[in-house]
């Protein structure tokens, strides 16, 4: 019975994961250069852990690979004053490198620890493709809407 409830959770996340992958692919906006296509948060054992999921895409005609750099940032309050946390500051190991070169969709994780006193309220992610002047997206998400 325990190894039967591990698989349908194991499903349930996979179907999950499928349905995200299927939005990508059906996405019909022909929009100029990378966007996000999405942001998730999901709880990573508590303590103000959290493992982050950001799916790029770059849909055009040209089929040219897209390159530049993500800058995500968190927003919250701190001892009752606003505070602003980088995403590279507060990512454990390896998982800060927010560059990107792909040519449709790109997938980038990582796990964040959160300061104890921190109480997030958004996420600011902007997208730059090198060689142009302005972001090509630029998104503020709620906290409480992109956690799982």
């Amino acid at each position: 019975q325990k190894t039967i409830s591990s698989l349908q959770s194991e499903i349930a996340d996979l179907k999950l994961e499928l349905a995200f992958y299927r939005d990508i692919l059906s996405s019909t906006v022909a929009a100029t250069g990378p966007h996000v296509q999405g942001f998730k948060l999901r709880d990573y054992g508590g303590e103000g852990r959290f493992q982050y999921r950001l799916v790029l895409t770059h849909v055009n005609k040209d089929d040219k690979v897209a390159n530049g750099y993500v800058d995500v940032e968190i927003r919250g309050r701190r001892s009752g004053a606003v505070q602003r946390l980088a995403l590279g500051d507060i990512v454990e190991r390896d998982g800060g490198d927010l560059t990107f070169n792909f040519k449709h969709f790109r997938r980038i994780e990582g796990v964040l620890q959160l300061p104890v006193d921190f109480a997030p309220e958004e996420v600011h992610v902007v997208v730059y493709e090198h060689g142009r002047k302005k972001s090509s997206f630029n998104k503020i998400y709620d906290w409480g809407k992109i956690i799982n």
